[in-house]
């Protein structure tokens, strides 16, 4: 006991004494009155704390009371601690904080240590989404002392998963022919706050449905294979994969739409044509490309996805060509077929629908026919040999005659006339006639005459073609030698009544009947091969010579003494010239004329005045006058006079 006197308070440091932590001490104070009488009263007890509070732990968990580090956004999250003693003073209260990158704290709560149970809930949604987050739980003593410790950190996710792959490529719609069993893959997902979990996938008959297979799940794997599927009708399927990450954000996607399809493409070899056409071709020529066409090939329900073609020898094989993809097309042509002539090649098309399954189409076969059409010789006219016609007048039916034409191997597919007409070198078609077979027959004389008037003009030349074609594509013409359309044929030069070299035009000999000419003018197809001369009146031209041939000369003489012609004095005669072609053709050309006249004019009488006009200088003025000179055959032409004097 410490004797203070009347004190009320004293101070004491624990220096000297025996006072140790965690034991409760009490302090006594006892009063003495006068008398001597005491009485005493004691503290509340007190001890002595010098060490703070041992930190326990702390569990972040879901509503549901499972360990997390991830939440989402919307769900709400419970912190629990326990472990946290104080021996000495034991523990006050609690604070919680909610901290960002250790030092920033976003929410904070307290609790005091009498409460039952340790457990705080935290709101997610006042948490920014997308960080991560610690839980520092901090204890104090009674003696003020303090103690923390920080959680795990934990993560706000408010993200789902997101696919890595192309979706634009999704759902993948194809066809499948097994309807039992099915394998799928996709692309990993992928998630910045909150890592995948695991995969789940199923199938259904709407989009993320899983009527026909329930979702299963398949961990991190990537892909899958169902079995035991009892899929029958051809309805499209959907597979649907969700992705969860450990937040529990879930992500849907569509991976595939699937039609089974069991049957393959239906069709028959009939399918199959020869050739770009609509028809099948039997033939084709040594320069021609191989091409076929396939036709009336259906498939319902996945469709056609992919044809190949292969060429071969025969409808089993492909040694001209391997098969060869042409996608979608239904129609090929092979530039580097080789295809030797008379040899048969046949089309195989191998054709595969959207679920895989495929079928073989084989064509006929095509023969390679390297010989064109063999067309007789052609005519212009209707003559069958030549000349035949050269030359016509502008109103001239165009006619042809020929001797068919014949294909031993590939057969005729048809034949066309054509009237041709060239001007310089420009070549125009007038006139096209297709034949029929009647009218081709090989070895027959055919007759053509065009239905229609063509126009036929001068300085052009004109063509008959007969022009075929076989099955095979080759064709061949055979042309005419032409003709041309003339005013008259051949072309008339001069024609001189006499030897010439200049025209008579009065025969004052009467002795002998001349005439010369200039050549007529023909061509080498078509030449003059005679001439012929005839001695007329305006009347008639050959009624004093009938015409005589002069063969080609173009100088003729008559004696009149030796024929029985005989020309009368006045009468003007003509000469004509007739030249005839190697074709018949013939044209004329008439003198001017000339009058035989082998008499002199008829005298007259000529009178004579005269006047002297000067007797020294002797000039004298006469005036001459005549008349009565008559001349019946040729008139007078002209007068002329002279003065002269006669010698004694």
């Amino acid at each position: 006991m410490i004797n203070i006197g009347l004190v009320t308070n004293a101070n004491t440091s624990g220096s000297g004494l025996n006072i140790r932590p965690g034991i409760r001490y009490f302090v006594t104070v006892i009063g003495r009155n006068r008398a001597g009488l005491v009485s005493g009263s004691c503290s509340s007890p007190f001890l002595i704390d010098n060490s703070p509070p041992r930190a326990g732990s702390i569990d972040i968990k879901s509503s549901s009371g499972d360990k997390k580090d991830y939440f989402k956004s919307d769900e709400n999250m419970h912190v629990r601690w326990s472990g946290f003693e104080d021996a000495e003073s034991g523990i006050e209260n609690y604070e919680i904080s909610v901290i960002h990158n250790n030092m920033e704290t976003l929410l904070n709560y307290t609790r005091k240590s009498t409460e039952v149970e340790l457990d705080i809930p935290i709101d997610t949604s006042l948490l920014p989404p997308g960080k991560a987050y610690r839980i520092v739980v901090k204890s104090t003593n009674y003696a003020g002392l303090e103690s923390s410790v920080t959680s795990t950190p934990f993560t706000i996710d408010y993200t789902p998963p997101v696919y890595t792959g192309n979706k634009d490529e999704l759902p993948k719609r194809y066809f499948h022919s097994d309807p039992h069993s099915l394998e799928v893959f996709w692309e990993a997902f992928e998630d910045e706050e909150s890592p995948v979990e695991f995969y789940e996938i199923g199938i259904g008959r709407q989009e993320f449905g899983d009527d026909i297979h329930k979702f299963t799940k398949t961990g991190l794997c990537k892909h899958f294979r169902f079995s035991g599927l009892d899929i029958l009708d051809n309805q499209p399927y959907y597979v649907t994969v969700n992705a969860y990450n450990v937040a529990g954000l879930m992500t849907s996607l569509s991976l595939e739409e699937i039609t089974f399809d069991q049957s393959p493409p239906t069709g028959n070899n009939e399918s199959v044509k020869d050739g770009l056409l609509h028809e099948d071709m039997d033939y084709m020529s040594l320069e021609s490309s191989f091409s076929a066409t396939l036709e009336n090939i259906e498939d319902a329900e996945s469709g056609i996805n992919k044809i190949e073609y292969c060429v071969g020898s025969t409808p089993s094989n492909c040694f001209i060509k391997t098969f060869t993809s042409i996608h979608r097309n239904k129609s090929f042509i092979c530039m580097d077929c080789k295809i030797d002539a008379g040899m048969t090649a046949f089309a195989k098309f191998h054709v595969t629908n959207g679920a895989g399954l495929s079928a073989i189409f084989v064509s006929d076969g095509v023969t390679v026919d390297s010989n064109p059409p063999e067309i007789q010789s052609i005519y212009d006219g209707s003559k069958t040999e030549y000349p035949d016609v050269e030359k016509t007048y502008s109103n001239w039916m165009p006619t042809i005659t020929w001797y068919g034409v014949r294909d031993i191997q590939s057969d005729l597919r048809n034949c066309q006339w054509r009237i041709e007409k060239k001007d310089g070198n420009t070549t125009l078609n007038l006139y096209t006639k297709m034949l029929h077979k009647a009218n081709i027959t090989y070895n027959v004389r055919h007759i053509e005459i065009a239905a229609d008037r063509i126009e036929l003009t001068t300085d052009s030349s004109y063509f008959n073609v007969i022009q075929c074609w076989n099955y095979a594509g080759l064709t061949s013409h055979q042309y005419s030698n032409g003709w041309t359309v003339v005013e008259q044929w051949p072309i008339p030069s001069y024609v001189i009544d006499g030897q010439g070299p200049h025209d008579m035009e009065y025969d004052v000999n009467g002795e002998t009947l001349e005439a010369s000419w200039g050549v007529f003018r023909a061509d080498s197809k078509d030449p003059v091969i005679k001439y012929e001369w005839a001695v007329g009146t305006f009347e008639e031209i050959d009624n004093i010579l009938e015409f005589t041939e002069a063969r080609l000369a173009t100088k003729v003489a008559l004696s009149l003494s030796e024929s029985d012609v005989t020309l009368k004095p006045g009468v003007e005669y003509f000469i004509t010239v007739r030249a005839t072609t190697l074709s018949g053709w013939v044209s004329n050309k008439t003198s001017n004329g000339f009058i035989v006249d082998k008499t002199s004019p008829t005298p007259g009488i000529v009178k004579l005045s005269h006047h002297i006009l000067n007797q020294e200088s002797n000039d004298v003025d006469y005036t001459i006058s005549w008349e009565g000179f008559v001349d019946l055959e040729t008139g007078i032409d002209s007068y002329s006079y002279c003065l002269g004097y006669i010698n004694d």
